[in-house]
């Protein structure tokens, strides 16, 4: 009989795995890479491509950017700041040390973007003081300008101005899209983050499954129904002895010790509302039935004792659909069985009254 509710607990815990892994397929599909869906592909950044310094420093001195900053190791006249000090932005020969080439591009581009505070920098419109020139400019030729001021060596050492700078990206160990030795090391990592989720998901599913579904002490029997008589149902034939439903009588018996025995109409309506009966059948047991009731007397309510004359073994516990005969006094099982079954109301839905 506990076969029937091992085999709804094993399958909850699949239905319960399926679940899981649906979720996981799910959400592994809405976070993959969007390639073939022309969308932004996971990882990616974009990176100031590589540029000629040697192209940069003219884009440099034709527009004219030494008047306002000097270069250390160059050969430029030195700014002028006249009356005006805030017209001088800094020195730019140890600037590559400490930006990006993304950095330079947006100074570059959008002046206004980052504005240095306290050295006078700022125009009386609040705009920078630094002229844009997106309009005297081609891409090329920022991209170039960017090269030169990164290829800047600071120490009052000049550049060196031939050949291709390396791309910005060199700084950082990627370029405008991730390097494939990144992706890859980043893909696993997230492979070995989104299987360690599945499984502690996994794990909590299958517990709370096996807590729902998991064997509850004592022998399964099936249900005979709830239905109501006036009386004893005499010609009933119960599925066990004590029984553990079936036909019953409206009232309850009180819950805690009683010394006489239960008529079974009245002890099945008990189990309904979520009792467990302890009952015995032994005479000269002073010992088993005071030990019995220290046992229930633990319970404020939902536990009834009780002797039963004509059972086979001397101790029965009985919830709704379930009972646990033995003979010999085992305190660890009566409270097993006690705080499993105490307290669930079985009453079927629509059935008849309580």
């Amino acid at each position: 009989m506990m076969r029937h509710r091992v085999w709804v607990g094993g399958w909850g815990l699949i239905i319960g795995g399926v679940l899981v892994a649906a979720a996981a397929i799910a959400s592994w599909a809405q976070q993959a890479p969007m390639h073939m869906g022309h969308g932004t592909p996971e990882g990616w950044k974009f990176s100031w491509p590589g540029g000629n310094p040697a192209a940069g420093r003219e884009v440099f001195v034709k527009l004219e950017c030494y008047t306002c900053h000097e270069v250390k190791g160059e050969q430029f006249p030195k700014p002028d700041p006249g009356d005006d000090p805030g017209k001088v932005g800094p020195e730019l020969s140890g600037m590559a040390l400490l930006h990006a080439a993304e950095y330079f591009a947006e100074a570059i581009i959008n002046p206004n973007a980052v504005v240095e505070e306290g050295r006078g920098y700022r125009a009386p419109d609040g705009k920078s003081k630094m002229p844009s020139y997106n309009d005297l400019v081609t891409v090329q030729e920022v991209i170039d300008l960017v090269a030169y001021l990164k290829g800047l060596k600071g120490e009052g050492a000049a550049p060196a101005h031939g050949g291709a700078a390396a791309p910005s990206g060199s700084d950082r160990g990627s370029g405008g899209h991730m390097m494939p030795g990144g992706e890859s090391k980043n893909r696993i990592q997230r492979l070995v983050v989104r299987s360690a989720l599945l499984l502690i998901i996994a794990g909590l599913v299958g517990g709370l499954g096996w807590w729902i579904f998991r064997p509850k002490p004592g022998t399964y029997v099936p249900s005979q129904g709830n239905t109501h008589v006036v009386g004893e149902a005499v010609a009933f034939r119960y599925a066990s002895d004590p029984p553990t439903s079936g036909p019953h009588s409206g009232g309850i018996a009180p819950w805690g010790i009683h010394e006489q025995s239960i008529p079974k109409a009245l002890q099945i309506h008990n189990l309904e509302d979520g009792g467990v009966l302890v009952q015995y059948n032994c005479t000269d047991c002073d010992d088993l039935v005071r030990n019995l009731k220290d046992i229930v007397r633990r319970y404020p309510d939902k536990v009834i004792l009780a002797p039963y004359a004509g059972m086979k073994n001397r101790i029965a516990l009985t919830a709704w659909s379930y009972i646990d005969a033995f003979d010999q006094f085992d305190e660890p099982r009566i409270l097993r069985f006690i705080d499993a079954h105490r307290g669930i109301d079985h009453h079927a839905l629509g059935g008849f009254g309580n």
